[in-house]
């Protein structure tokens, strides 16, 4: 198989702990404000500039979200200056409306800004192309199902057909799995009998005028429990090469961490007989340097035996190590390719510097050496612990033109006494190594705060936002671990060589379920040595408990087969969840859930919804229902755990052209004083019809409807509605239309706010997924009213102002519709709060009040 983006694994070493004690958390002293996209939006289709301002002095990262809340936040980029501009690569961004944000850090300062409006990306405008985005580049795994991504532009009706490939060259070997998708951005593909190995994902979009073609930029790897890893010799390469005193082999591999490669010289390549030991048990990091000055000359293939294992990581009293299991899968492999040695040196070279008294390093080291060899001959520069050269680690592949010193950059090399060797030409023509030692020692550690889950601990079905804090750059890297205890036994990888971005969206809905601890590690570097610089690391406060049980979802209608609907239908179901939990609902031909159509997201647990079936094509439909909660992201049918069932019955769909849908108030939603136009679009082939129109604070019609209009004429289309003495509320609209063929229902699809106050206010800061605060936090809201209208904000436990209320300032002027406070709230005891905003005008003693729909958690 020729994979050619196949990643060597690495071993992870778990950093010592000690230094993850600094409770204090990032200070808000850092500003940042993100100027485009603007307060009223912009759009773009294939690149888009994001710019930002910062006074302050710090590096900044920039990330994206659906909404301007950190919990499914993903990465743009991050290492920029404080203030400039960045040029977005949008090309595997799905369509959408993205809020931006950019947080700027400086030691252990953080300052952080979300845009106040939105970019709208559609790429529908675009040059024609396709995307693929799953599998992503770092690869993915799959056993039974895989969701398939790609961002498609310049396609309004594109037909989407999907493959995977051993390699990337779609002339041969492509093997299909489905055509003829429509372009909805994924396909849940069930893989469950496909053959293991490792897969390119190869997409094709076709239109009546243009056809475009992408291969994933990772491997996927279909994996049933039998799958053995990729194992590569892949130099010395097939044309050959030539050494003379020191050689870097190298390989490719797919093995699981903590596997380990032996290495072999042979003349031929029958394994039976004449293999020489060059090192065995070496870490399967992809590469290893051979010296090779006292093998015989002579043409040599390399042959290597790759054997995995099942590693357990053992916590000894506070330092974490890293300890093999049983012995598993034994691949090996010969060199395409022969390695000729000949110790024929050519040139000499002497390493001045380290000298034979020493020397002493931190960030960095001036390597410096003498030789009669020519600009031209390349030079490999090495350290190790001793001149026998049994383990040799590179510096630098230095080629022309080639100086007479090297500024070796070693503030990622563990601390301790290191030689220097260095080899002239790719045959190695002439080598030395320094008398004498530089002995690296480096600065104190990085700090690391795990900040979640806290004291308190917290509970997790799916999903769980992990949250730290630490005095090391965004471009350093931070590992993550679970495990039952803080002073012993197994500990298990969440996430590894991630980017100190301050957090990490956890999939825990795998994961048994538990009382669990978090363990994190901040590095320099994606794989650290156990002594490495920059190392910091802290267990979590508290413990997560990962419970996937307390959902439950049984849909009840349709209960029978082929359940007659037109224009509409009502789904009914049983469920049970924590409050704020939503359901999902779709419709199938079928009980398979990997390729379903969706009826309708994030449904309130009403037991009912009046399913708009107009657009729906004619057929049989089973109902299938998920219950799940929002705050941990949507999950994905056929792939995630949560609650889920089919109907037990179907929905026979059959339009006879008589329908009634409400379309306003529309999805979004509307505002109303005193009057409101209801609008709907109607259908009447068999005859004369009339409109009735109600209010409901539901969408259940056999309970709570107000009566608004009777009779209307049913091709009017729309009834204005003088809703003064109505009480100030949300409500949805309710129509039904009657003629000879019988009644048509639906009901509107957003709600209409009604008020009667002139003083109106929402705060949208905390935001309804919460957030969460240390010393400061700036509280937004929007309002209406006369231009002296002054805001008094509280904080309190909880949605009762009847007690419980805390001053936190009065009389803020709130001149324009968007109003942003700083508060200072390093003295306020750490908890969880509601914030309560009393609206009011002077002028004519009048008042608006209310609460945040979002809680703010301080933690310092």
């Amino acid at each position: 198989m020729n994979l050619k983006s196949l990643i060597p694994a690495v071993l992870l070493v778990v950093l010592a702990a000690g230094c993850g004690d600094n409770a204090s958390g990032p200070s808000d002293e850092l500003t940042v404000t993100v100027t485009a996209p603007p307060a009223g939006g912009a759009s773009a289709v294939d690149t888009y500039t994001v710019t930002w301002t910062s006074p302050s002095q710090g590096s900044v990262s920039l990330y994206y979200n659906t909404v301007a809340g950190s919990a499914g936040q993903q990465t743009i980029t991050t290492g920029l200056s404080a203030s400039g501009s960045y040029s977005w690569d949008l090309s595997g961004i799905p369509d959408g409306s993205y809020f931006v944000r950019a947080i700027i850090t400086s030691g252990s300062s953080i300052g952080s800004d979300w845009s106040d409006g939105t970019l709208s990306v559609d790429h529908s405008s675009g040059d024609p192309a396709i995307t693929v985005t799953s599998p992503p580049e770092e690869g993915a795994t799959a056993d039974t199902s895989f969701t398939v991504k790609w961002v498609s532009s310049g396609y309004s009706s594109g037909i989407v057909d999907l493959y995977v490939d051993s390699d990337t060259d779609p002339s041969q070997g492509l093997v299909e799995i489905v055509k003829g998708l429509d372009d909805a951005g994924e396909y849940v593909w069930n893989c469950t009998s496909f053959t293991e190995g490792y897969y390119f994902v190869y997409a094709v979009i076709t239109d009546s005028s243009n056809t475009s073609s992408d291969y994933s930029a990772g491997v996927l790897a279909v994996d049933h429990g039998g799958l053995n890893p990729e194992f590569y010799i892949t130099k010395p390469p097939a044309a050959g090469d030539q050494a003379d005193n020191v050689y870097t082999i190298q390989w490719t591999s797919t093995a699981p961490l903590n596997s380990t490669v032996d290495l072999y010289y042979d003349t031929d390549q029958d394994p039976s007989s004449g293999l020489v030991e060059i090192a065995v048990d070496v870490f399967d990091d992809g590469y290893y340097s051979w010296n090779c000055v006292d093998v015989p000359e002579g043409v040599y293939y390399v042959y290597g035996v790759l054997e995995t294992s099942t590693p357990t990581r053992e916590l000894r009293g506070i330092i974490p190590v890293l300890s093999a299991g049983e012995k598993g899968t034994i691949v090996t492999d010969y060199s395409n390719g022969t390695l000729t040695i000949a110790h024929n040196s050519q040139y000499t070279i002497e390493v001045t510097s380290p000298p034979a008294s020493g020397a002493s390093a931190d960030e960095s080291y001036q390597i410096v050496w003498t030789t009669d060899a020519p600009s031209s001959v390349p030079l490999e520069l090495f350290y190790a612990a001793d001149t026998t050269g049994s383990q040799l680690l590179p510096i630098a592949q230095l080629t022309s033109p080639v100086g007479t010193s090297y500024n070796w950059d070693c503030s990622s090399v563990e601390a301790g006494s290191w030689y220097i060797f260095a080899a002239l030409g790719s045959r190695g023509m002439g080598s030395d190594w320094s008398a004498g030692t530089v002995n690296i020692t480096h600065e104190e550690e990085y700090s690391f705060t795990m900040l979640t889950p806290p004291a308190s601990g917290a509970t997790a079905n799916e999903e769980y936002l992990l949250q730290w804090t630490s005095d090391a750059p965004p471009a350093a890297y931070v590992s993550l671990f679970y495990g039952e205890s803080t002073q012993g036994g197994t500990v298990y990888t969440i996430a590894s060589g991630v980017l100190n971005g301050g957090q990490y969206n956890w999939d825990c809905a795998s994961v048994p379920e538990g009382d669990y601890y978090v363990y994190g590690v901040v590095s320099d570097t994606r794989t650290p040595g156990r002594d490495e610089r920059g190392s910091g690391s802290d267990w979590s406060d508290g413990k997560l408990t990962v419970d996937h049980t307390g959902y439950s979802i049984n849909i009840t209608a349709p209960s029978s087969a082929g359940e007659p609907a037109d224009s509409s239908y009502t789904v009914e179901w049983t469920a049970s969840g924590d409050p704020g939990c939503v359901i999902d609902l779709y419709y199938d031909v079928d009980t398979d859930p990997t390729t379903m159509t969706l009826i309708q997201a994030g449904l309130s647990n009403t037991g009912s919804h009046l399913w708009n079936t107009f657009a729906v094509g004619e057929g049989e439909y089973f109902v299938y229902g998920i219950i799940y909660d929002p705050t941990d992201g949507r999950p994905v049918p056929g792939t995630d755990e949560f609650a889920q069932d089919y109907s037990e019955g179907t929905v026979l769909v059959n339009h006879d052209y008589n329908y009634l849908v409400v379309t306003s108030p529309p999805p979004w939603g509307a505002m109303a004083m005193d009057s409101y136009n209801i609008q709907w679009a109607a259908a009447s082939e068999a005859g004369a019809a009339t409109v009735d129109v109600y209010y409901d604070t539901d969408t259940l019609p056999s309970s709570g409807l107000v009566s608004i209009a009777s009779d209307v004429t049913w091709d009017e289309y729309q009834y204005l509605w003088d809703c003064s003495a109505i009480p100030a509320g949300y409500y949805y609209i309710y129509a039904e239309m009657t003629n000879p063929a019988g009644t048509y229902s639906d009901y509107s699809d957003g709600v209409l706010q009604i008020y009667h106050e002139y003083l109106w206010f929402s705060i949208t800061a905390p935001p309804p997924p919460g957030a969460t605060a240390n010393t400061s936090y700036e509280l937004k809201w929007n309002s209406v009213g006369p231009d002296g209208r002054l805001m008094d904000l509280y904080y309190d436990t909880d949605t009762d102002p009847s007690s419980g209320l805390v001053l936190i300032t009065e009389d803020v002027v709130c001149t324009e519709y968007t109003t942003i406070w700083n508060w200072d709230c390093s003295s306020v005891p750490e908890g969880v709060y509601y914030i309560y905003g009393v609206l009011s005008d002077p002028a004519i003693d009048d008042e608006f009040t209310g609460y945040s729909e979002g809680t703010l958690t301080i933690a310092h």
